[in-house]
């Protein structure tokens, strides 16, 4: 009797441990609300040239680019492939909570004709879209980088 009252309890528990997802009805029948598209924001340094390309937007800025994008969600790997050109498992992302999206972020080198170029890679997950920022600059100028990109950074959002 004790094994059965300590397993209800466990059970009891662990029901309230996955996120219910939201639902509608529509004429009687039950369908899973959709996540609705955000709009990307982020802070520019003044007078960057802004340039809309079939990817997102893109900035050319005095000693770096920006580029917002959004993708759609699910598989976290791709959109990191797709953004870095490595494999997440090369990488060291760093997951923190954003609201409530997931927000992952992570930095890696790259050789360009330029010569060697310092990344940074964001991703805010809600779920249903990757709203994504990346930067890449000489990595000669990696402390100044560091700085600018640290307000940049934390000052992406979608609303």
């Amino acid at each position: 009797m004790k094994k059965i009252g300590i397993i209800f309890l466990l059970c009891a528990l662990l029901c309230g441990c996955a996120a219910a997802p939201t639902y509608e009805t529509l004429g009687g029948d039950i369908h899973q609300a959709a996540i609705s598209l955000k709009e990307a924001v982020v802070s520019v340094p003044q007078g960057a040239a802004e340039m809309a390309m079939e990817q997102g937007t893109y900035w050319v800025c005095d000693d770096f680019d920006l580029q917002v994008q959004i993708l759609s969600g699910g598989d976290l790997r791709e959109t990191v492939s797709a953004l870095s050109g490595l494999d997440v498992d090369s990488l060291t992302v760093m997951t923190s909570a954003a609201g409530e999206m997931v927000r992952y972020e992570w930095v890696w080198t790259a050789m360009s004709e330029a010569g060697q170029m310092l990344c940074r890679g964001l991703v805010l997950d809600d779920g249903a879209y990757h709203y994504c920022l990346t930067a890449i600059g000489p990595a000669e100028q990696g402390e100044k980088l560091n700085s600018q990109w640290n307000d940049i950074f934390s000052s992406f959002h979608a609303i």
